[in-house]
């Protein structure tokens, strides 16, 4: 979360809703920003996480995330705030104050690797020290695995350069 990462091989004028992170992580580094989320939901719970840990956002537009591999939106507002972090659900809106001291906890995955996803960047600012316990994810199983086996992949082609995560030739 404090350090700079580079993303490569995801063209400019791409159609991927998650392409928008370009925009909104900076937006969340800036103060507590409105961001909509209508066109890119699966970015949701990441960002969500990023708020959490970061200055807080007001996301809007999320009434979709109710309708993906779990409710999204109600399952992030749980978690936040089993670890620490005051969160607001609405109908359509996820009220995220941030700076949370984000505390240890058991929360439930959901069944749903985007709420892993988020939980990894909890855990990346928690630095990995908070004792957190995610039931449910036995679909994460399979999908889980694929990422390991991925990580580890991409563990082997990657070092620190300068601070960046620069692809090792």
């Amino acid at each position: 979360l404090d350090g700079e990462v580079s993303v490569c091989g995801l063209a400019e004028d791409s159609l991927q809703g998650d392409a928008a992170y370009r925009k909104l992580y900076p937006m969340i580094d800036r103060g507590m920003p409105t961001i909509h989320i209508g066109d890119c939901p699966d970015l949701g719970p990441v960002l969500m996480a990023l708020a959490a840990a970061k200055n807080g956002a007001v996301f809007c537009g999320t009434r979709r995330l109710r309708i993906k591999e779990s409710d999204r939106l109600a399952t992030v507002a749980a978690l936040l705030q089993a670890l620490g972090c005051s969160a607001e659900e609405l109908p359509d809106a996820l009220i995220v104050h941030g700076n949370a001291q984000l505390s240890g906890g058991t929360v439930d995955g959901a069944n749903d690797h985007r709420i892993v996803m988020a939980l990894s960047v909890i855990l990346s600012k928690t630095g990995g020290d908070m004792p957190l316990g995610i039931i449910a994810w036995l679909i994460g199983g399979a999908i889980m695995l694929v990422c390991l086996l991925t990580f580890s992949f991409m563990g082997q082609k990657y070092e620190r350069v300068n601070g960046l995560v620069d692809y090792a030739e």
